[in-house]
């Protein structure tokens, strides 16, 4: 007796753990690779230090990095890998792709995760098995017509990472130009902006970069017709000469379980992204006490008519949904978007006369509104919105009972049913192509043909199974097994509807864990209120346990079921040993009756020390020691407490007394009366970490936005959301505000929106726009759109060129100034190069040459000219000093001569070489008055020489007549004045 009822509190234990914490990791327990591993292998594992493993920059979901952390689908691969064979791993993060291969070819690094084979890469690499392959696809702009060959793409240019694979394939077509870019994002964007016409990558790579980059015009291309457009598998490679490595990374990835890699898928491959804006509303609705936001409210007054949803419902699927006998929408997806729709003020009308498939069609044009039961996934998401999930149950193999099938390796070659159009349908065609799969209508009819023999297994959900086997009495029929995939049920909201998603989302979050609980139970309990009491417990949520419980439903004998539940119990005791999450369950008292080892690690403390104690005084802080004890005595008496039901952030303390920040989820359950909480705790240092460096971030970028010398604004519907100081500044606008009376001219806005409709984006773009004083002012503007929130709208960054384009009309004015003067200047001019050889010249030059424009320009003055003084006087003024020379030139170019004065003025006198101009003036006019002055001078010499012999001879005859007069004793007849 003791032995069930501790098996049975194990089983509960679980079952609170899997519907309450679904976060926790669901993989077995490692097997050792020890007896696989040869002794050359162990030595080597023995010898190796860390392994060093590439990490790219931006290559979601596989491979990428965020805030320094290494993320992604091959990343955890990689981890998960390491654990297996005990290598110690680093990852590399920052170098391209083809630098990375590069870096494989020197051995400056180990591994290459997600590569893709190629004869060339052969050579210096040794690669694993696949691990994962995904489908390539060929994306274009949505604009851009559909090809469905490879030669549409002739004369089209194609954005290709540097060093991808598929440069050597497209290497066999000319006719398409490669535009290499850094990685796939680099490529994304440059399709969407008009620089590259297509590319050519995984699906998951392009649909995760574009969601997150919020790039909405690029389409699913169409068909290049090449081998390579088929699905690529991805390997583990190592350098070529570690080829041990290879072999041990093998064997490790044979250990790997279904379960595990299924875990990986889900977090990384598949999936929806649940979060929504939290930017509320002061007030909330009365009638259904859930905060929306202004745009939520407004959205459900103006778009859902008399405030009803049209729902796309499966009128045969219970306990799910299903229309009973009084065509009543009834089942646990039924009361949850009913009650979801009433706390937000609207009510639903099921579409009972549109199949399911049908609706899905709908829901694409909205003619449905809402898909209350539908699991997400990366293809659903392209026309629809999804909220959280509210339920999650795992998909079984259900068989006959003569038929045995351990698993989905064991249905090869069978008849495997499935319902159409649902989401088993979709993996199972994805991953398991080997399959043979027929489909039915509706579960009922599933049901019965596989209970008839047109099955030999069929493949659904397990609530649904059960509760149809048990309804219809198919005795025959039994659960044969678990498979690794799990349904998670939610809203899926037309794709233009996404506020409607947003409050519907916050709806749920609203419901507590009881009213949920109480929904599902009540469908549920319907069909499982008889055999084991402890159902009521754990409403059919558990993969690896519900095989267990249902087979004790059908077979109750005593010794079967003390096997089964001897089985659970051990296979849930390792499970609880492989959470990477600290595991603890205390009991009332609030002493230790289970402890993991991710709990030993964590706290410090072993199982046998810490089993038994009071959970309190080992890993609660002292100072709110006492608030704990006092907790778990009220949780004691009435199984309440304010931590239950939620996950909260608190501190914990280690056995050294080291304090750190954890995350903790807790859940109570009853046994016996007596109350019990188990829970998972989570060591969030580095997180914590990571969100302090993200806010000091963030901080900075604010503080670069509010001291920006450029206007920043983002606007949406011709209303500013969001602008900067600088912008306030310029504009005088705020939040809220319209922005369209800024332009002078009104067509401006218009003109801008075209532009970036058909470009993608502005750069650079010049235009008049008024300031606060309502001056015209001179602005550069960019604009990008983007979205801000929940509006869609332009980003636009505005600067102030005013002061720039007067300068720069100044210095327009000043260079038309001096081509005006050079153009007609009396002088002939010339500019020369620094080897001498004409640039530019004036009309007046080529009229003193005799010669056309077209020979003197480009004509070498030093190699070309003949007058040896001018070219000594041209290589003076290269060097970087004035210099001067006249004489009679001849030009070389029209054998014209002409006396000229050449002044040559280098450009930055004093530097050497410099470039020159030449002033050339006409002299003629010049040398011949020169030369008329001189005669008239020598004319004037002459006459001055016989005007001075004259004077000198009258002054000797009037001296000899005086000196006769003297001796005739007669006076002097003359005076003479010298």
């Amino acid at each position: 007796m003791a032995s069930i009822i501790n098996a049975k509190r194990i089983i509960i234990i679980i079952l609170i753990i899997m519907l309450y914490l679904p976060s926790v990791a669901r993989s077995t327990v490692p097997e050792s690779l020890g007896s696989h591993l040869t002794e050359h292998e162990k030595e080597f594992l023995a010898k190796t230090g860390v392994v060093k493993v590439h990490n790219e920059t931006d290559w979601a979901p596989f491979n990428f990095n965020e805030n320094g952390t290494p993320k992604g689908f091959s990343v955890d691969y990689m981890k998960l890998l390491a654990q297996k064979t005990g290598l110690e791993i680093s990852f590399v993060n920052g170098p391209s792709w083809d630098q990375f291969l590069d870096m494989m070819k020197k051995g400056e690094i180990d591994i290459m995760l997600n590569i893709a084979k190629s004869p060339e890469r052969q050579k210096f690499l040794e690669f694993t098995p696949s691990y994962v392959s995904m489908v390539q696809m060929l994306y274009t702009r949505t604009d851009f017509p559909t090809v469905s060959s490879v030669k549409d793409l002739y004369g089209k240019r194609f954005a290709v990472p540097k060093g991808f694979f598929l440069q050597d394939v497209l290497s066999a077509h000319p006719q398409i130009e490669l535009f290499e870019v850094p990685d796939t994002s680099a490529a994304i964007r440059a399709v969407s902006v008009g620089k590259a016409d297509a590319l050519f990558d995984l699906m998951p790579v392009v649909d995760y970069i574009t969601s997150k980059l919020q790039i909405t015009n690029l389409k699913v291309g169409g068909d290049l017709e090449l081998e390579e457009s088929k699905p690529i598998p991805l390997h583990i490679a190592v350098r070529k000469e570690m080829k041990i490595l290879a072999d041990i990374l093998e064997k490790g990835m044979a250990t790997i379980t279904e379960e595990e890699l299924h875990e990986l898928h889900v977090k990384w491959l598949t999936g929806s992204d649940w979060s929504y804006n939290r930017e509320e509303d002061s007030t909330s609705d009365e009638n259904a006490n859930i905060i929306l936001t202004r745009e939520e409210r407004q959205f459900i007054q103006d778009n859902i008519a008399d405030r009803e949803i049209r729902l796309g419902v499966d009128s045969a699927r219970p306990p799910f949904e299903y229309i009973d006998e009084k065509g009543v929408y009834a089942g646990i997806s039924a009361d949850f978007i009913t009650v979801a729709a009433a706390r937000i003020g609207i009510s639903v009308i099921p579409q009972k006369d549109v199949k399911w498939t049908e609706a899905m069609e709908k829901v694409k044009v909205g003619e449905i509104d809402v898909i209350p039961k539908v699991t997400p996934s990366a293809a659903r998401k392209k026309f629809m919105n999804f909220t959280r999930p509210y339920t999650t149950f795992p998909s079984v193999i259900v068989s006959r009972k003569d038929q045995l099938a351990g698993g989905l390796e064991d249905l090869r070659g069978l008849k495997v049913g499935v319902i159409k159009g649902q989401i088993i349908e979709a993996n199972l065609k994805r991953d398991r192509a080997e399959l043979q799969l027929l489909t039915s209508p509706d579960i009922k009819t599933a049901l019965t043909e596989l209970s008839n023999g047109k099955f030999d297994v069929f493949i659904d959900n397990l609530g649904a199974v059960a509760y149809t086997i048990d309804t219809l009495g198919l005795v025959n029929l039994r659960i044969a097994a678990s498979t690794p995939y799990n349904h998670d049920l939610a809203f899926g909201v037309r794709k233009d509807w996404p506020l409607l998603a947003s409050a519907l989302d916050k709806s749920l979050a609203a419901m507590t864990d009881q009213e949920k609980a109480e929904i599902k139970s009540r469908w549920l309990a319907i069909k499982y209120q008889k055999g084991v009491d402890w159902w009521v417990v754990g409403p059919i949520s558990v993969v690896l346990l519900g095989i267990t419980i249902f087979v004790l439903i059908w077979n109750r004998r005593l010794g079967r079921a003390m096997r089964d539940r001897e089985h659970a119990e051990r296979k849930i005791k390792a499970m609880g040993q492989a959470m990477a999450d600290a595991l603890v369950m205390v009991n009332s008292q609030g002493r230790v009756m289970f402890w993991n080892q991710a709990a030993e690690k964590l706290f410090g403390y072993s199982v046998e020390e810490a089993m038994g104690r009071d959970f309190h005084d080992m890993a609660v802080p002292a100072e709110v020691r006492d608030n704990a004890h006092a907790g778990i005595r009220q949780f004691a008496l009435s199984g309440e407490g304010a931590v239950f039901g939620s996950t909260i952030s608190t501190v914990a303390i280690k056995r050294s007394g080291e304090t750190f920040p954890v995350e903790v989820s807790l859940s109570p359950f009853q046994v016996e009366g007596e109350w019990f909480a188990v829970g998972s705790v989570r060591d969030i240092t580095d997180r914590k970490q990571v969100e302090k460096e993200r806010e000091e971030t963030q901080a900075r970028l604010q503080y670069i936005l509010d001291t920006s010398p450029v206007g920043v604004a983002f606007s949406s519907r011709d209303r500013i959301r969001f602008a900067n100081p600088r912008f306030k500044e310029m504009f005088g606008l705020d939040v809220g505000d319209s922005s369209s009376d800024l332009y002078v001219d009104p067509n401006e806005r218009s003109r801008l929106m075209e532009k970036i409709k058909s470009e993608g984006k502005v750069e650079n773009y010049e235009l008049q726009m008024y300031n606060k004083s309502r001056e015209i002012i001179e602005i550069l503007i960019t604009d990008l759109p983007m979205k801000y929130g929940e509006d869609e709208g332009v980003l636009g960054w505005f600067m102030d060129i005013t002061e720039r384009k007067k300068a720069q009309n100044a210095v327009q004015d000043s260079e038309k100034q001096h081509r005006t003067i050079f153009e007609n200047s009396p002088l002939g001019m010339i500019h020369m190069s620094v080897e001498g050889t004409i640039l530019n010249c004036n009309e007046k030059f080529v009229e003193l040459m005799g010669s056309s424009r077209e020979k003197l320009i480009g004509f070498n003055s030093l190699r070309q000219g003949r007058d040896v003084e001018m070219k000594t006087a041209l290589q003076k003024a290269i060097s970087g000093e004035p210099a001067e020379y006249e004489a009679d030139y001849t030009s070389a170019t029209g054998g014209k001569t002409v006396p000229l004065n050449m002044k040559f003025s280098p450009v930055n006198s004093g530097h050497n070489p410099t470039e020159v101009i030449v002033t050339l003036e006409d002299v003629t006019e010049r040398k011949q008055a020169e030369k008329q002055l001189k005669s008239q001078m020598e004319d004037l010499a002459q006459f001055s020489r016989l005007t001075i012999n004259r004077e000198e001879r009258m002054i000797e005859l009037k001296e000899e007549i005086n000196s006769l007069m003297e001796q005739l004793g007669k006076g002097q007849k003359y005076k003479i004045v010298e």
